[in-house]
């Protein structure tokens, strides 16, 4: 009797020769689709090697836990465990397992129900490998639950020690090599600001539904970096000349002039005439790299109050005309901006407005400040997110000639999250290392 095996590919013409080459009873040629075998008992092997062949998380290997002759080869071969199994019989007893007569570990002597088969120095790195792979790349923690069934006394050290080159390259969300340097916190009013534009705001402009026109505004945002100290002003086009023209007219014209400004990596920021004028005017450019885009994170707390207010303001008011919303959007910007600087900051429990002028900003009196408590609150508070930072990620030296993965950043979904390894050429400080890409290819990066 012969059986057809359907969907027949040319992958299969490695067991169609096989078959062939024991017994010439197999007929298969490149048009067909089927295989035929006229032997029931080969088409039975067949079909069991098939079927084998579909577990695909079972890893092939003759020497895994699962084949009880393998372990108890290797446990008669230790002389170690044999004189446990003598010299302490309470813990160390023989159970048969489908005739398989193996040393398992007997944590309560009274109590026969638990109990782990004894994993011995020459198959306990074997069998957690095999483990690993079975569960499918477990972290360390699931793995050694999953292998509570057996017992050796470095178990969990070894699952510890296992590292597993798939599950270092795919894996996104392990724990970081390496602690955070620590940082100064510096306390100079004026020598440092943010800038970054806010928007847009929609606002529907006309009396009847059918004469309404919607608008977009946007507005440009600057904020001292110290103190906290924020201004802004409404902008008409998102081009790099008119947002450097609106920049010298909102804070270089008004108070002093910042050693830099920082900025994301608009091409309103980045573009010829808004860098001209930080040329112009002696100011070091600070943009924020792609890979850490919270570089500015202060002026965007900023923009929540500014959009708490613009909401109250335009469920209130309706303008008709397209000069009335304008001059809506300069008075919520105004009622903002004093907003913030009248209100304390927690970073300094201060007015940003007393901050900026040594004035109470509702009442004319005086107000002293206390810089240097400012400061080492502040440090306090680096400090103590510095702590929480490193206590997520390993303590590691790196060190040169040490090879490590490189972070893929947007990878494509099922692809590697690691590329690598790399060997490092270079160990600077404050957390960078220079590694190899290529022969006389070198990269800066942190860590």
């Amino acid at each position: 009797m012969a059986r057809v095996y359907d969907n027949m590919t040319p992958s299969r013409a490695i067991e169609a020769a096989m078959v062939r080459f024991y017994c010439g009873i197999v007929s298969w040629s490149k048009g067909d689709v089927g295989l035929c075998i006229d032997d029931p008992e080969l088409a039975h092997c067949l079909m069991w090697y098939t079927a084998l062949e579909s577990y695909v998380n079972l890893p092939a290997s003759s020497q895994n836990p699962l084949r009880l002759e393998w372990l108890k080869s290797a446990q008669d071969n230790d002389a170690g465990l044999q004189q446990k199994l003598v010299g302490d019989p309470q813990h160390f007893r023989r159970r048969v397992f489908q005739g398989a007569n193996l040393i398992c570990h007997v944590p309560n002597p009274h109590n026969d129900s638990q109990w782990s088969i004894c994993l011995t120095d020459s198959n306990v790195d074997a069998t957690i490998e095999f483990m690993h792979n079975l569960l499918n790349h477990p972290s360390h923690n699931i793995l050694l639950k999953g292998l509570r069934l057996y017992h050796h006394p470095q178990l969990s050290a070894r699952v510890k020690q296992f590292h597993c080159d798939v599950c270092q390259r795919v894996k996104s969300g392990t724990r970081g090599y390496g602690h955070f340097p620590p940082r100064q916190v510096t306390l100079l009013p004026w020598e440092q600001n943010d800038v970054d534009l806010i928007g847009p705001w929609r606002i529907e402009v006309g009396g009847t539904r059918s004469q309404r026109n919607s608008y977009e505004f946007y507005a440009l945002t600057c904020i001292d970096r110290v103190i906290g100290f924020p201004d802004a002003i409404r902008i008409d086009r998102k081009t790099s000349a008119h947002i450097a023209e609106k920049y010298k007219e909102v804070w270089l014209s008004r108070y002093p002039r910042p050693v830099a400004t920082a900025h994301d990596l608009g091409g309103k920021f980045i573009g010829p005439e808004f860098q001209n004028l930080l040329h112009d005017f002696a100011i070091t450019d600070l943009p924020t790299t792609s890979r850490n885009p919270t570089a500015n994170g202060i002026v965007e707390r900023m923009h929540l109050t500014i959009c708490n207010v613009l909401r109250a303001l335009t469920r209130e008011q309706h303008p008709r005309t397209l000069q009335a919303a304008k001059d809506m959007m300069d008075s919520a910007i105004a009622t903002a901006m004093h907003a913030v600087r009248t209100n304390v900051s927690e970073s300094t429990q201060n007015l940003p407005g007393a901050l900026a002028f040594r004035r109470d900003m509702l009442h004319n009196i005086p107000v002293s400040v206390d810089l240097p408590a400012i400061q080492q609150r502040r440090q306090a508070k680096v400090d103590a997110d510095l702590l929480r930072l490193n206590s997520k990620r390993y303590s590691h030296g790196y060190r040169i000639g040490e090879r490590v993965l490189k972070l893929i950043h947007d990878p494509i979904k099922l692809d590697d999250r690691w590329e690598g390894p790399y060997p490092i050429t270079r160990v600077h400080s404050h957390g960078n290392v220079t590694m190899e890409l290529r022969a006389g290819i070198l990269e800066r990066i942190n860590i």
